[in-house]
């Protein structure tokens, strides 16, 4: 994304981004979906799924640190700025492992092999992935 793409981005949702007394920087969740630029449903769901199973995403914001009671108040106090960056960080390497995931399919398909990615990105703990030519 390029820095004029997030300048709009955020001349679009700064209205949903405020600064409290103490500097703390929150954004609504529909202004963190666009950020991520994923869907307000997808964030949703990660916060829904606290009190249940706890999505990937949510573990990685309780190991961070926030409580799970923390994930169910955002949808209506907002998400801190710390948050968001894992958030972010989050989708940045999902978007990655996809885009790789792709480029490995390409080249199995000229190569006319099966292969097998355990991880595609750089440790990144993704699901294991099969890849068969013309499947």
């Amino acid at each position: 994304m390029s820095q004029i793409e997030i300048a709009e981005i955020i001349e679009q949702i700064k209205q949903e981004i405020e600064v409290d007394a103490s500097g703390q920087v929150k954004a609504s969740l529909r202004a963190t979906a666009r950020l991520a630029r994923v869907s307000a449903a997808a964030i949703l769901k990660t916060l829904d799924s606290v009190n249940l199973e706890p999505s990937k995403l949510a573990q990685m914001l309780m190991e961070s640190g926030f409580e799970a009671v923390n994930l169910t108040e955002w949808r209506t106090v907002g998400i801190p700025d710390m948050a968001i960056a894992i958030i972010l960080e989050y989708y940045a390497y999902e978007a990655i492992a996809i885009a790789y995931g792709g480029r490995l399919r390409h080249r199995t398909e000229i190569a006319g092999e099966t292969q097998t990615l355990d991880e595609p990105v750089g440790g990144w703990k993704g699901k294991k992935i099969e890849i068969t030519p013309g499947a």
